[in-house]
């Protein structure tokens, strides 16, 4: 089982070698053209005598390729049973194959720790290099890599996760950089894992593409192996631990293919390209600070590029469409400023300020960086567009502490102008308490289930108010906290309610704001409430911050 945040899941794109074969995995992606990808090669090992794909790579000079350390260090790391691939799409059809000379692994790598996992080749004999070989540009010396920004991710493996599609080809996808306070935020909590201003975060939210999701085994006798990620419910064989969740992925600031292992699919020989945001370094420290190894200043977080034009189905799970109602008038979505990428939502508390969740303002660089979009039900058609010019992030919001007090203030640039698709919403009494089985309406722009399609239209379901002790006992068993500042609603017999994408939105009773989205164990659980932030617990924090 895994605790979300309801804004996205994240996953470490990075795992080690074993004495199986690796396999490199690309999710939702498409075929990249002959020469688009020049600098990407294949790292191979012959396994019973069959040369195979283990590895991605890059082309530096004629000479040289760049990798990651975990690729080439033992048991893997014999140059003599090693080649690199060059100058195809399709590894069927390998153009260029080089033997290796020399391994030389970073010396303070030390597996299975993910710090300085980089790695050279040096080549038997030199790369012809031509307009499908090619060496790849280096960035700067300590090159700033900022959070929203395009990257694009590249490897052999496949398109699907059913592993149906594209298992002989070369593959792309957009990913979008990730915030890295958000990225350590979620493993800080999980499973304790520090991300260092060596590593970046990507991933995309919503659509399942670029990296996926890995699991470290490490067995009694200390071998290192592989099992796929196991789904929801599922568990993971005894001695195993998490490396990675979800689909945030983890690279080497010097442009290091990463390798992954892809759940329920086939090795592909066909490679794969994917475009990724560069995500904020301390959000990225926060995914990840819980998640069994510390991320460094030599990775980058990074996530996949939105298509919100191409996308279908409803946010709300078992939702409904929203038409205009009173209520709705006051929703907002958050998005990025350059990609118009919708990552949460939020609610107009006056003609100045946003209310959303803290976890959701962590994931902005900077005010500059996010944009407000207001009345409007289609993201499609957004009416009323406005910046954000400060936020405030309530002082003792604490991740590490069940996310207790995640809730934030947007303040913008030029005010809400009411209208009949423009309104505030009204806030609770201070004296409301919410009681156990009453009927709420939660709203968003998020999944229909986890790992499912989102879609541009608004959507809200009813959903019914958990008995807090319920919620209280129900998460102490998983060693969370649920406080008197928290709410927790759920339906008990039908899979509906908030999910990612849905972060930050309103919870309403009578048209008044009672909480917002802030986090759960999986999407819409039968099983485990959601839980939200309890409004009425901070009206005098609201109004103190918004006088």
């Amino acid at each position: 089982m895994m605790i979300q945040l309801l804004f996205l899941v994240p996953l470490i794109a990075v795992d080690y070698g074993a004495s199986m074969k690796l396999v490199t995995r690309i999710v939702g992606g498409r075929c990249a053209d002959q020469g688009e990808i020049p600098y990407q090669v294949s790292l191979q090992m012959q396994i019973n005598g069959i040369d195979q794909h283990i590895c991605g790579g890059v082309i530096l000079d004629k000479n040289y390729v760049l990798t990651a350390a975990h690729c080439v260090s033992p048991p893997n790391g014999n140059a003599s049973d090693m080649s690199v691939v060059a100058g195809t799409i399709d590894l069927k059809t390998p153009l260029s194959r080089h033997l290796i000379q020399s391994i030389f692994v970073h010396e303070e790598y030390i597996p299975p720790s993910l710090i300085y996992d980089i790695a050279l080749l040096r080549l038997l004999s030199p790369l012809k290099l031509s307009s499908r070989i090619c060496p790849v540009d280096l960035p700067k010396q300590n090159q700033a890599v900022k959070a929203g920004s395009i990257a694009e991710v590249s490897g052999f493996g496949i398109i699907t996760v059913e592993g149906k599609e594209g298992e002989e080809r070369l593959y792309v996808v957009d990913n979008i950089i990730t915030n890295e306070t958000y990225c350590e935020e979620t493993y800080n909590r999980v499973a304790n894992l520090t991300i260092e201003h060596s590593q970046i975060c990507a991933n995309h939210p919503f659509v399942q593409k670029g990296a996926c999701m890995v699991f470290i085994p490490f067995s009694p006798s200390g071998n290192v192996g592989f099992v796929t990620l196991p789904k929801q419910d599922e568990t993971v064989q005894e001695g195993a631990k998490v490396f990675g969740f979800g689909r945030l992925s983890i690279y080497l600031r010097n442009k290091a293919i990463a390798t992954i292992l892809m759940p329920n699919g086939s090795e592909s020989r066909i490679l794969q390209k994917a475009t990724i945001y560069i995500a904020k370094q301390d959000y990225c420290n926060e995914m990840y600070n819980k998640i069994l190894y510390n991320i460094y200043n030599t990775h980058i977080c990074a996530k996949h590029q939105p298509r919100i034009l191409q996308l279908s189905g409803p946010l709300i799970v078992n939702g409904k469409l929203v038409g205009l109602v009173s209520w709705v008038e006051a929703c907002v979505s958050l998005q990025y400023t350059d990609s118009s990428f919708h990552f949460c939502g939020g609610s107009i508390l006056n003609d100045n300020y946003v209310i959303t969740a803290a976890h959701c303002a962590k994931a902005i660089e900077s005010p500059s960086n996010v944009k407000v979009i207001a009345g409007t039900i289609n993201l499609i058609d957004p009416k009323s567009e406005h910046n954000v010019i400060k936020i405030i992030i309530h002082e003792e919001y604490d991740a590490l502490n069940s996310w207790i007090n995640d809730i934030a203030l947007l303040q913008v640039e030029t005010p809400f102008i009411i209208s009949t698709t423009v309104g505030h919403v009204p806030l609770p009494p201070k004296d409301y308490v919410v009681k156990a089985n009453d009927i709420a309406i939660v709203s968003g722009w998020g999944r229909l289930w986890q790992g499912g399609p989102t879609t541009v239209r608004l959507q809200r379901v009813n959903i019914f108010i958990a008995d807090h002790a319920y919620c209280r006992y129900i998460y102490n068993q998983m060693n969370y906290n649920i406080y008197p500042t928290q709410v927790c609603a759920y339906d008990s017999t039908i899979e509906k309610g908030s999910c990612h994408g849905d972060s930050g939105g309103p919870l309403t009773i009578g048209g008044k704001l009672i909480g917002l989205v802030s986090w759960a164990n999986g999407c819409a659980s039968t099983s485990y409430p959601t839980v939200y932030t309890n409004v009425a617990s901070y009206l005098n924090w609201i109004t103190t911050n918004t006088a």
